[in-house]
């Protein structure tokens, strides 16, 4: 018969469990706090979370962004409330997959799929070590249907760009380490008049057809770039097979094969003629407005100075280098001249300079009034309407004369000379805009 235990070994034995009996419930306190903390991670995530039973398929936790979406699944079976029209668990379940033979967790499956309602997810599926001692099955599925689309978008735009480079409108080329062209777009032709063939049976066509005022700009644009491994840009003119004038934009960057050996140049020119037209009239628009805010804030001068300045205005605006003004008389058969260009004052030798011209015996100018349009004359001593100059008379190569009218009246011309290039519409338009201006202010002056 055992002997029974004192009261003093009864109270130790007490003791001992109630001190076990405190570690299983600080342990559990501790089990509890770290299963706590886990949800609170979980449900922090913009993430469809959820841990599933593997057997039952019953759903044991879900996050707080899948309840979102799903509402409160928590004790239903995964394949009854995530997926729809499943009759029995879905083909693609990764169960089977998750464990070993042994029934332990393996590895992470990471997988994508596109649901009913076209959304895409990247899915990581995992076997863990629930805290009930279970293995249970934990998903996370991000929403990656913005990165799908942007990958769809990218692949569009490297087909789209690989297209542009096979059929580019551009002109391309690569240029090797010797000078020589390895490619030349077809293209070439359209912008300069030269083929692909003459460019490559003749490399130094590209520098011979550069515009001589930017040689210098485009060979020292050559040496920078092959110091520098970044994209130079340099902006040049070219003159055509047909002699015409065109702007190019140039992008270029040194080429280097998989062991960094350098193998040349490639290079984009693309044809911007258009846009600098379109540039230049944007700016001929703002120094004209500018002059007119100006003259308007000059209107309290006198008439001669007010002319002056439209006619120094005039000159940029037109690209001239020379002009005069005059107004006509009321029966439009004489012409006094109000004002001369400074150059003109500067380079003509002729003293007396006449002030009174008859529109009858006028030369190219008088063409103006009689036919009462503008006149352009490019090649000035091949015009049969020039009836030439005196001795000491400023040269003329190109000249534009535009009259003014008030109502079906001509009240004034204005006439400017020696553009560079030659007159055109547009030189009209903007000496005509001016002058009109001009006008409406001699007028508010003659009526106050």
């Amino acid at each position: 018969m055992t002997d029974k235990p004192s009261y003093s070994e009864l109270q130790k034995k007490i003791k001992v469990l109630e001190q076990e009996l405190a570690g299983h419930r600080s342990i559990e306190k501790l089990l509890w706090e770290k299963q706590d903390q886990l949800f609170k991670v979980l449900d922090s995530l913009e993430a469809v979370v959820y841990v599933a039973d593997m057997q039952s398929y019953e759903i044991i936790f879900a996050n707080l962004y899948t309840e979102e979406l799903f509402g409160h699944i928590t004790g239903k079976t995964c394949w009854k409330v995530l997926q729809s029209g499943m009759t029995g668990p879905c083909p693609f379940c990764t169960n089977n997959r998750l464990v070993t033979p042994e029934g332990r967790p393996k590895d992470t499956i990471l997988w994508e799929m596109q649901k009913s309602n076209d959304r895409w997810y990247s899915i990581r599926d995992r076997a863990i070590d629930w805290f009930d001692g279970r293995v249970v099955h934990l998903q996370i599925a991000v929403d990656i249907s913005d990165r799908k689309e942007a990958e769809a978008a990218l692949q569009a735009s490297e087909e789209k760009f690989r297209t542009v480079a096979d059929f580019t409108y551009d002109w391309e080329y690569w240029i090797n380490e010797l000078g020589n062209f390895n490619y030349i777009s077809p293209s070439c032709e359209r912008i300069t008049g030269y083929s692909a063939r003459e460019f490559e049976e003749n490399p130094a066509l590209l520098l011979d057809i550069i515009h001589p005022d930017d040689k210098q700009n485009f060979s020292r644009h050559l040496d920078e770039e092959l110091q520098s491994s970044k994209v130079c840009h340099l902006n040049f003119r070219v003159i055509t097979r047909t002699g015409e004038e065109r702007w190019i934009s140039h992008y270029c960057q040194q080429v280097h094969g998989n062991n960094k050996k350098f193998l040349g140049r490639r290079a984009s020119n693309r044809d911007i003629t258009e846009q600098k037209k379109a540039e230049e009239i944007i700016k001929l628009n703002e120094m004209r407005l500018e002059a007119l805010l100006t003259l308007y804030e000059m209107q309290d001068l006198p008439i001669r100075e007010l002319c002056e300045f439209v006619l120094e205005a005039s000159l940029p605006l037109t690209g001239s280098a020379i002009g005069f003004m005059g107004f006509l008389n009321d029966t439009e058969s004489q012409m006094t001249i109000h004002s001369w260009s400074k150059s003109v004052m500067a380079e003509c030798k002729i003293h007396e300079k006449p002030i009174v011209f008859n529109i009858v015996e006028a030369g190219v100018w008088g063409e103006a009034v009689r036919k009462r349009c503008p006149v352009i004359i490019n090649d000035y001593n091949a015009s049969p309407l020039q009836k030439g100059v005196p001795e000491g008379h400023v040269d003329i190569a190109r000249f534009m004369a535009v009259p003014l009218f008030d109502k079906e009246k001509v009240v004034a011309v204005s006439a400017v000379g020696n553009k560079r290039e030659d007159y055109g519409e547009k030189d009209v338009k903007q000496l005509q805009l001016l002058i009109e201006g001009m006008w409406q202010i001699l007028k508010r002056k003659q009526t106050e």
